[in-house]
């Protein structure tokens, strides 16, 4: 479900949360959804960036084996 919706000049950011997980996605600028539509995502793997939760920084996966992502 989409709970904030960020227009910028290149694109619209989009906070969504699935399950009890915050998910930040770029959308198109003509991106037309609004805080509480239900929203899907179609996710290209080679643009996903992975952050540690408690120093935030980038998680580097390289050619490493498919990294699963689940709720807590």
């Amino acid at each position: 479900m989409i709970d904030v919706v960020e227009p910028t000049a290149p694109d619209t950011m989009v906070t969504a949360v699935i399950g009890n997980q915050a998910v930040i996605a770029r959308a198109e600028p003509r991106f037309k959804g609004r805080r509480g539509d239900q929203i899907r995502f179609k996710v290209d793997p080679s643009s996903i960036n992975l952050l540690d939760a408690k120093t935030e920084a980038r998680i580097d996966v390289g050619d490493g084996p498919p990294i699963r992502i689940a709720s807590v």
